[in-house]
């Protein structure tokens, strides 16, 4: 059907309608292959690739004592070594990044205050960041993203007090 509206041009609404299918169909098929890419890792080689991380904290580094469990926050944080978001793995990360971050105090810090069959567990997020490749020539850094320290607060679920955190990813 052909619509005119007294101009030179006509709208095609059954081509735009189709258009406009086809077009949400791509859009949804990307988002799931995104949101898709994200669960794809070892749980436990990212474990202990985020256990591995390295940075180096300001000296603004501070103590929260308003949740029941104590919250190390920091500003301007710099990371040498991070899990990237390409690779899963930990790389190198441009030292002109600055990262404010979040994380859950150690066991030897503080005694957490979560309920019962709960316990504190630190939740990580995606950031941008410039990685360096692993090249033998000089060093080169791309777009990527890596997991920064966002918050901590108390997470239901484990069974014993020794049980191991989740690995929470927002």
């Amino acid at each position: 059907m052909l619509v005119n509206f007294g101009s030179k041009k006509s709208i095609n609404w059954q081509r735009l309608k189709s258009n406009i299918s086809k077009w949400s169909l791509l859009v949804i098929m990307l988002l799931n292959c995104v949101i898709g890419a994200d669960l794809e890792f070892d749980y436990d080689e990212m474990t202990k690739a985020l256990k591995d991380s390295e940075m180096i904290h300001s000296s603004g580094k501070t103590f929260g004592k308003s949740r029941p469990c104590v919250e190390v926050v920091d500003k301007g944080v710099t990371f040498i070594k991070a899990v990237s978001k390409k690779t899963k793995k930990l790389v190198s990360v441009s030292p002109l990044h600055k990262f404010d971050v979040a994380f859950c105090a150690s066991e030897s810090e503080s005694k957490s205050k979560c309920a019962p069959e709960s316990r504190c567990t630190t939740a990580y997020k995606w950031k941008p960041a410039l990685t360096k490749l692993d090249s033998s020539g000089p060093p080169v850094y791309i777009q990527d993203e890596i997991l920064v320290p966002e918050s901590c607060f108390c997470f239901l679920g484990a069974e014993r007090e020794d049980d191991p955190a989740p690995l929470i990813i927002l």
